[in-house]
């Protein structure tokens, strides 16, 4: 590694862990660092001062702006970096020296303001070294502080977390139930007695409306149903008091709600054609089998409308036997023209397997963070864990369907006719990356002008998946058809301007 020497092209990084209400000698402000570093600097090198990294831990050198440095450095866009002081950069020994090493490796230098550290000598190298092992054991005293405040607050019946639960105000630090407390035990009743999370969350939109006016969604409800702080505990990493506020539930009933599932259809019921590949055009989610109709005996296709990410926009319905048919007449016909082969599965396999790799890799890499589990405290880091196991699963199961996939060209007619609904399902999964429905309105649109299949190869490669950030909710981007239409206008729209007679009496 090189010294810090005239001429150089350096960046300058500033970081300061949380920066919330803090001030004295123990708090280096932004500025005064990028300062330093400037007055450092001087008319010698080259400097870029980068953004300054806010409330960032120094117990992981995975952080965004300190990520575009080494990128930097990488690239031979920089020739190293200035930091303030040595525990800006970090205050993990084997973190710091590990990345220091990476750094010259890429030929680059590294140098500390305060410190005045000299890497060309045996003495310099053997100072950092002190510094970063002062700068780790003076962490490890202020998590060993923060472990032992944390345990005597838990043991008073403190409640740590930012968010107050629904159904509980915070006086003097702890729960105390409130006015929707009743709403939250009918909550866990209505579970208990085995109504579904997806009733449950629309029940909640008018029992306890959320503050900042979204919907409750499935996965809000699961998670709520999963909350001892309704029992009266109070936690936080491996600190737990189980009567540290006045509980809203029931033991019994909290193990009740827990155990309870909602009736699952027959499976003659659960057999659809198109499961897991039709989707709503306005939000791009997975639609789900349904029954429709004043006597609820139309089978139909629908979007959920509440997702994760946000309420669907425009969510669409469709009849099961009008899209299944349609797909399939479609499908038959590229059959039979051979028009698509299996090449660009074969592509999507190679895809997934290197996501595969990837998502393996950070589970693992996550697992073996003793750091992170630290940090986060052993129940959000079992969560976050989790959350990248499912990744992996999702991936497994991804890759194993399309490594048994059939080439769906070079099925035949005379195959199609003997399959059962599962096999043929596969091979419209591998004949599709998607079927999308637009929403009709009210008016009758033919088929064809509001279902677009995306044949293999020519949909989304971002569409919303489990176990994947999938942002905001938005629609999918149909292209021109027939009909005039383009991406983002449903059916009716589009129809009523062009033929009004077209509206349902």
């Amino acid at each position: 590694m090189m010294m810090a020497s005239a001429g150089l092209r350096l960046d300058g990084y500033v970081r300061v862990s949380k920066v919330g209400g803090r001030s004295g000698e123990g708090f280096i402000s932004p500025d005064v660092q990028a300062d330093a570093i400037r007055q450092w600097a001087g008319d010698r090198h080259v400097l870029t001062i980068h953004e300054p990294e806010l409330d960032r831990s120094d117990g992981t050198m995975n952080r965004p702006i300190f990520n575009q440095v080494l990128d930097r450095i990488r690239s031979g866009d920089s020739d190293g970096i200035v930091v303030y002081k040595v525990d800006r950069f970090a205050r993990s020994l084997l973190h710091a020296l590990s990345t220091l090493q990476e750094i010259a490796d890429a030929g680059g230098s590294f140098a500390s303001v305060s410190d005045n550290v000299d890497l060309t000598t045996a003495q310099g190298r053997a100072f950092l070294q002190m510094q970063l092992v002062f700068a780790q054991l003076f962490r490890d005293q202020i998590r060993e502080g923060f472990a032992t405040a944390t345990s005597r607050a838990v043991a008073r019946g403190v409640h740590i977390a930012n968010s107050v639960p629904p159904g509980f105000d915070r006086v003097d630090q702890r729960l105390v139930p409130n006015a929707d407390a009743p709403a939250i035990r009918e909550l866990f009743e209505r579970r208990a007695a085995g109504q579904g999370a997806s009733a449950l969350a629309r029940w909640l939109d008018t029992a306890i409306p959320r503050p900042n006016g979204e919907v409750w969604t499935p996965a809000h409800v699961s998670r709520l149903l999963t909350m001892r702080v309704f029992l009266g505990e109070a936690h936080y990493g491996e600190h737990r008091n189980t009567n540290a506020h006045e509980p809203i539930v029931t033991a019994d009933l909290f193990d009740a709600a827990g155990r309870a599932r909602a009736p699952a259809p027959p499976r003659s019921e659960r057999t659809h054609l198109l499961a897991g590949i039709v989707r709503c055009a306005g939000c791009r989610y997975l639609m789900t089998p349904a029954k429709s109709g004043r006597n609820h005996d139309t089978l139909v296709y629908r979007c959920r409308e509440r997702h994760t990410a946000g309420r669907c926009p425009a969510p669409a319905s469709i009849t099961r036997r009008l899209v299944e048919g349609y797909v399939v007449r479609q499908a038959q016909n590229v059959m039979a023209g051979g028009e698509v082969r299996g090449s660009a599965a074969s592509a999507e396999l190679e895809s997934t397997l290197a996501r595969l790799a990837v998502v393996t890799a950070a589970r693992d890499e996550f697992a073996a963070d003793i750091d992170a589990r630290s940090i986060l405290g052993d129940g959000p880091w079992r969560a976050a864990l989790r959350a990248r196991a499912e990744a992996v699963t999702d991936a497994e199961l991804e890759a194993e369907a399309l490594r048994g996939a059939n080439v769906a060209g070079s099925i035949d007619l005379g195959e199609w006719e003997d399959f059962d609904t599962a096999e043929r399902r596969q091979v419209l999964a591998n004949l599709t990356d998607g079927v999308f429905v637009r929403r009709s309105g009210g008016l009758r649109v033919p088929v064809e002008s509001r279902v677009w299949i995306a044949w293999r190869g020519t949909g989304p490669d971002d569409l919303p998946r489990r176990g994947r950030a999938n942002g905001p909710v938005r629609a999918v981007d149909y292209p021109p058809d027939q009909a005039g239409m383009t991406a983002g206008q449903d059916a009716s729209n589009s129809l009523q301007a062009s033929d009004p007679s077209r509206r349902r009496a």
